[in-house]
């Protein structure tokens, strides 16, 4: 019986042992005790509330499927929009057919049976020549209330481009990004955090529905590709490209030497985390922990940089 009992405890050890050796061993490997994963931290959620680059897209009226109306354009993007988009071309003409680049309309919806009896909605585009079906794969309901116009693939919703166009065309705003282009889109040299007017808004190509072109302190004419949406999901979002004001202003603590630093997105022991936030944008993950005497935070990014600090500063790092 005394047997038997002695079994279960040394059992009991050994699992415990098995399951927590290797957090321990971590943690003694690391210095850092009980570190918890965080995405963000408390104070990086308040430090990350919506600014009000947040909300200049908001205005752009991205209606749902049932408040189109009739002759909405979009332009199509891409050729191969034919073999996503039902038609009457024929198969030998869609060989030679060309749709890049030209307009077609919102025309009208249908519901169509599927095999198991339910009722799918279905979007029909013209070109005034020839209609375009899509299928949305939703209930008539579904896609009404949850079918936006940039959810229709290779087009691009040219009403969505010109309130993009009324929004920012004019405003002087400050770069996030040194991202380029010329209008044959090959990138060219730009700077961060440098004022650019933009002269006018045009439709892009299907990863950057809007092409911002924008005049340097120079009077050079260079294009900057930005999405529509705000979305998380997307890159090159306008928060993510541009300061509606002068950064600088915001931090007049910032050294001009680190400024310039931040300018060429680079990083340096002793930076903050909004220094760093500026020279590399927003980490994909955050870890928060501490050791005996410090808080240490961790951040890493999709593309393999990885920051630590100690009580707020950088002080490890790689890109």
């Amino acid at each position: 019986m005394f047997l038997c009992r002695y079994i279960k405890i040394f059992k009991s050890v050994v699992l415990s042992i098995l399951c927590f050796g290797p957090l321990l061993l971590a943690g003694c490997n690391t210095g850092i005790e009980s570190t918890r994963r965080v995405t963000p931290s408390r104070l990086d959620r308040r430090e990350l509330a919506e600014t009000p680059e947040d909300t200049v897209m908001h205005a752009i009226h991205l209606s749902p499927l049932r408040d189109w109306k009739e002759g909405r354009p979009f332009l199509v993007a891409d050729d191969r929009m034919l073999l996503i988009y039902e038609s009457r071309i024929s198969p030998e003409a869609m060989d030679t057919t060309r749709m890049k680049g030209s307009v077609i309309r919102f025309s009208r919806t249908l519901d169509r049976l599927t095999p198991n009896g339910s009722m799918e909605r279905w979007i029909v585009f013209s070109d005034d020549q020839h209609e375009f079906g899509y299928n949305t794969g939703k209930s008539p309901e579904a896609a009404d209330s949850s079918f936006f116009p940039l959810d229709a693939p290779m087009l691009i919703d040219l009403t969505s481009v010109e309130e993009a166009r009324e929004i920012l065309s004019g405003l002087t705003l400050w770069t996030r990004s040194p991202l380029r282009y010329d209008d044959e889109g090959e990138r060219i040299a730009g700077e961060r955090f440098v004022p650019v007017e933009v002269v006018d808004v045009v439709a892009g190509d299907v990863l950057f529905p809007l092409h911002l072109k924008v005049k340097e302190t120079d009077g050079r004419i260079s294009n900057m590709y930005l999405s529509i949406s705000n979305s998380g999901l997307e890159s090159r979002t306008f928060p993510s490209m541009f300061f509606l004001s002068d950064p600088k202003k915001r931090y007049p603590a910032i050294s001009p030497e680190v400024w310039k630093l931040i300018q060429e997105g680079k990083v340096r022991n002793g930076m903050t985390k909004d220094e760093c936030r500026l020279a590399l944008g927003n980490p994909d993950d955050v870890n928060s922990g501490h050791n005996w005497s410090s808080t240490i935070d961790l951040w890493s990014y999709r593309n393999g940089m990885f920051l630590q600090f100690q009580d707020g500063l950088l002080v490890n790092y790689r890109m």
